[in-house]
């Protein structure tokens, strides 16, 4: 995941492609594993307000920037 964040980040045109292809192929796998507790935990490491994480249907994680 964190080599498919980088290519989506800083890759060519063909590396963006090949990270979006890439994420599709594991997306159920991610969601499956990301819960609210998960983020519970994000917030409270780094002490962020709940409104700065709020990810109460984790699909939009994926959709936001498709």
């Amino acid at each position: 995941m964190i080599v498919i964040n980088e290519m989506l980040q800083y890759g060519t045109p063909e590396e963006k492609k090949r990270a979006k292809e890439s994420l599709q192929s594991i997306q159920n796998t991610i969601l499956a594993s990301v819960n609210q507790e998960a983020f519970n935990q994000v917030r409270y490491e780094l002490k962020l307000p709940t409104d700065n994480l709020n990810f109460t249907d984790t699909a939009r994680i994926f959709s936001a920037n498709s």
